[in-house]
């Protein structure tokens, strides 16, 4: 597949296996996770490092690839091999997306009572009489344009504005790109998209239980 998307749920985490998903990466991206005070942060990163491990493995690569792992321009996440990833959680949920058919970008959301009047700085007019006071609607434009921004490198909310998730369906457009934003179907009480560029690529939809995230990576 071109994209790997892989979903997890939130657990909290033993120190044993904290310790064991932190020796995963690199010294710099260890310290920083590690020094993060509240253990639910912790693990939630840590989860999201898990699945990537687990979607590189599928790839062929080794969970040494992790050891690459570096942060690009625009806070992005990046690795040493041909693989662009993105990572999101929402309350009680941890996804990840890998694609080897170029950059990509995912965000999750737990559906809420917030609408797009809560936000309104960051929609167009349009969209913002597209969703209403409909909590689901508005999250549905509100992911896409997170993916978009995630996708595209751009770093914080300040890019969110500039993305025009009414140029048609299942599209956005960030600075005269266009990407193409497929719902994702990740459970009910959640919202979520993909932003790809260049068009509708095969994708891959896989939840890994908690058992399979425990066992020992080799």
């Amino acid at each position: 597949m071109a994209v790997n998307v892989l979903i997890g749920a939130e657990f909290a985490l033993p120190a044993s296996l904290e310790r064991a998903w932190l020796d995963l990466l690199p010294p710099a991206r260890r310290a920083r996770i590690a020094a993060r005070p509240e253990p639910r942060g912790r693990a939630r990163s840590l989860l999201g490092t898990r699945l990537l491990a687990e979607g590189l493995l599928r790839l062929g690569h080794p969970p040494a690839a992790l050891q690459s792992m570096h942060e690009a321009p625009g806070g992005r996440l990046g690795l040493g091999v041909p693989v662009d990833i993105s990572v999101s959680h929402a309350d009680g949920l941890v996804a990840c997306a890998l694609s080897t058919a170029g950059a990509v970008g995912i965000d999750v959301e737990a559906l809420g009572a917030a609408n797009a009047e809560h936000f309104r700085i960051y929609l167009s007019e349009a969209e913002r009489a597209w969703a209403g006071v409909s909590p689901e609607r508005f999250l549905a434009i509100w992911t896409r344009k997170e993916a978009v921004v995630k996708a595209a490198g751009t770093a914080g909310l300040a890019a969110v504005p500039a993305v025009d998730t009414m140029v048609g369906p299942e599209h956005a457009s960030l600075n005269g790109t266009l990407w193409w934003t497929p719902a994702l179907a990740v459970g009910p009480g959640y919202a979520a998209h993909l932003a790809l560029a260049d068009g509708p690529k095969p994708i891959s939809l896989t939840r890994i239980e908690r058992a399979a995230l425990e066992r020992a990576l080799t």
